[in-house]
């Protein structure tokens, strides 16, 4: 345990300088998220957080990696639905001199897990996601942008477990849209 605890700190230690050689950034969003079409009736939108690290790949693209988790009532039991996502986003910025303003565009790809526990019984489920993502950067300092961004993406779920029992014939699939406000931070050139 230790050994793993000095690797952690390790490499905590070494993001900076990595950071700085390779222009990597971080960014963290709150997240309100629906989840719509006939498969998720009685899941209400929800609230969450979305967090990913970028890597800067040319002037104006850069790709991201990072986790989203959102949390939905549902019209069947108090508990909430949990969504947690694990995405991959490619990102294409505009110019525009002389303004504190950059506009994107990007797609977002990755998986999906529901999950939701109630009275003893834990049903869960993994898929994918995909989708397009738009938005803008407002410079808030050298090294930070304030971001504001909506993202589409279909969403699907394959067959449910319940208790770890497979469950045939009950995958869904639908839409999310999801509004996203955040900070980005710069972490390097």
């Amino acid at each position: 345990m230790n050994k793993l605890f000095g690797v952690a700190v390790a490499g905590l230690l070494a993001i900076p300088a990595v950071a700085d050689a390779q222009g990597i950034g971080a960014e963290a969003a709150g997240i309100y998220a629906t989840l719509s079409g006939d498969d998720f009736q009685g899941i209400d939108a929800g609230f969450g957080l979305d967090a990913q690290l970028r890597f800067n790949a040319a002037p104006r693209f850069s790709i991201g990696a990072g986790v989203q988790l959102t949390s939905h009532g549902n019209n069947v039991v108090s508990e909430n639905t949990r969504v947690t996502g694990f995405f991959a986003e490619p990102r294409l910025t505009f110019s525009m001199p002389a303004s504190p303003l950059t506009p994107f565009l990007g797609a977002r790809v990755g998986l999906a897990r529901t999950s939701l526990s109630s009275g003893g019984t834990d049903v869960t489920s993994s898929g994918w996601l995909f989708g397009g993502t738009g938005g803008a950067m407002f410079r808030a300092g050298p090294m930070v942008n304030v971001v504001l961004a909506v993202v589409f993406a279909s969403v699907s779920f394959g067959d449910f477990e319940v208790n770890g029992t497979s469950q045939p014939g009950t995958e869904t699939s639908g839409t999310s849209l999801a509004l996203r406000g955040g900070v980005s931070i710069k972490l390097g050139r």
